[in-house]
């Protein structure tokens, strides 16, 4: 399901120039959002060293080292993770995360950019990241919010018509996203694999995320006025710190 043809699908999100102060068309929404989320861990990051969990091609991993951290990456997908060593040079593992088998407290932090909806199972792969972690250790999280107000207003249209429309849930619901979580949700997980929320919050999704259309992004910015307005936004970023061994 990660092969080339996953990432060549998307060439706007996942293959652009990664350097802050070059942008252009979508790929400047996916380069704010990285540059934010590296400003936020740098506010609760013991370190410098850093793992960046679904690196995919490595994009971030880029604009990570550009701003001087230690990064690796690990993906499990090994086409992914051949470009990022080959073509940008980036120290990356493939394969599953408990498998590499990492040293106890190897890390500061461990960034995970739309990684948490993908696994089969999201508790084990958090004990692990806390195993890895340093102690006092951060992990970044950022997936889709579950009671985001766009996917509120896909399920009464879906319900109100018996299934009949599928449009926009199809779009919202698909084979790569096997959970959802919402605040409550990812705050138990975080609880349950030894750590501490520090922070949390629902933000608009960069348009380069979408698999979408030029009416389709307007779409989904209209409606990220509501989602401001009633703290409901597409995405959850969350960070937490390593507090003690999993429950």
């Amino acid at each position: 399901m990660y092969g080339q043809g996953y990432f060549q699908e998307r060439q706007e999100y996942f293959f652009h120039d990664s350097s802050p102060e070059k942008s252009g068309d979508l790929s400047e929404s996916i380069q704010r959002n990285f540059s934010w989320g590296l400003s936020l861990i740098e506010q609760y990051a013991p370190g410098r060293q850093l793992l960046d969990f679904g690196c995919a091609v490595g994009s971030f991993l880029s604009m990570a080292k550009t701003a001087g951290w230690e990064a690796r990456g690990i993906d499990i997908s090994e086409y992914a993770v051949s470009y990022c060593r080959n073509t940008l040079g980036h120290e990356a593992n493939s394969g599953e995360l408990k498998d590499v088998n990492f040293p106890n407290e190897e890390f500061d932090v461990v960034t995970m950019w739309d990684v948490i909806e993908h696994l089969t199972d999201p508790l084990a792969e958090l004990r692990e990241v806390n195993r890895i972690l340093k102690p006092g250790g951060i992990v970044l999280v950022d997936t889709p919010n579950e009671d985001s107000f766009i996917r509120s207003l896909a399920r009464i249209i879906y319900s109100a018509t018996g299934g009949l429309v599928r449009y926009p849930i199809q779009k919202l619901y698909h084979q790569f996203h096997l959970y959802y979580f919402n605040r409550a949700t990812l705050s138990k997980v975080f609880e349950k694999s030894g750590f501490e929320v520090m922070y949390m919050a629902s933000r608009p999704i960069p348009d380069a995320k979408g698999r979408a259309g030029v009416l389709e992004r307007l779409l989904v910015n209209t409606v990220a006025i509501p989602e401001r307005v009633f703290e409901r936004g597409f995405e959850l970023v969350a960070v937490a710190r390593k507090s003690h061994g999993a429950k």
